[in-house]
């Protein structure tokens, strides 16, 4: 189930009240394995529609029942998140935006069973809570606050098999290293001298290697020791590769 704000102000009002009755009366949402997705999407400015502008609001998130995804967008208040009922399903969230209103990561604890995590685009607060979610096994972080050491807030989730890291300023592998159940590891877009591969040895499980955009030269390439199991490795839009040859 999907909602966009990118309507009239008159549509906006009847596309709510028509969500609202399809939750509460026809409890379209009490259906297992219903996803969720509510999303504010910026004008031709590239601003969001100020709040109290704005002619949706959360209430029907509360009366979903069997959810097990949910997706926000540009949240005015990412502490909705504390109205979802049976938080015990939720299995996967994916939320993006937080420029407006930073993420506070102390709301995710709540999600005891969550396995799949996806963060995107803005700041965060209470970053080392993120050591605490130790249900998941799959997390992606693209264009976040995050330095080289708050990685290893993430080495403390032992259960991952995939990690995609997208647009952070710094990766260090070697923080990495207790991942050893990793079979996926993305690191995309690294800005230049952003990246040092040395520690990839430690991931014994790694079949899929994703360093597109990331900056790499034949000296990084160096850094990486035998990975004898990799099946997959995207070396694309890497200029600064010459050979692949060790």
């Amino acid at each position: 189930m999907s909602m966009s704000t990118d309507l009239s102000v008159y549509d906006q009002k009847n596309c709510h009240k028509t969500i609202t009755k399809l939750v509460t009366k026809t409890k379209l949402l009490k259906l297992t394995a219903s996803p969720l997705v509510f999303t504010f999407y910026p004008d031709s400015q590239g601003e969001l529609l100020p709040a109290k502008e704005r002619t949706f609001d959360y209430e029907f998130i509360c009366s979903a029942t069997h959810l097990i995804t949910i997706t926000l967008s540009s949240a005015d208040d990412w502490s909705v998140l504390n109205c979802v009922k049976n938080k015990h399903q939720i299995r996967a969230i994916n939320l993006e935006g937080f420029d407006h209103n930073p993420l506070d990561i102390r709301l995710l604890l709540q999600f005891a069973n969550l396995e799949s995590l996806f963060l995107s685009s803005g700041e965060m607060i209470n970053i080392p809570e993120l050591a605490h979610l130790t249900s998941l096994n799959f997390l992606s972080l693209n264009g976040l606050n995050m330095t080289a050491k708050d990685l290893g807030y993430v080495a403390q989730l032992t259960n991952l098999d995939t990690l995609q890291i997208e647009r952070l300023p710094r990766v260090e592998v070697s923080y990495l290293a207790s991942l050893n159940k990793l079979e996926t590891l993305e690191l995309v877009n690294i800005p230049a001298k952003g990246i040092n591969l040395a520690g990839l040895e430690a991931f014994p499980k790694l079949i899929e290697l994703n360093l597109q955009g990331s900056h790499i030269t034949d000296t990084t390439l160096n850094d990486i020791g035998p990975l004898n199991q990799l099946r997959r490795l995207n070396l694309a839009d890497n200029i600064g590769i010459t050979t692949v040859a060790h």
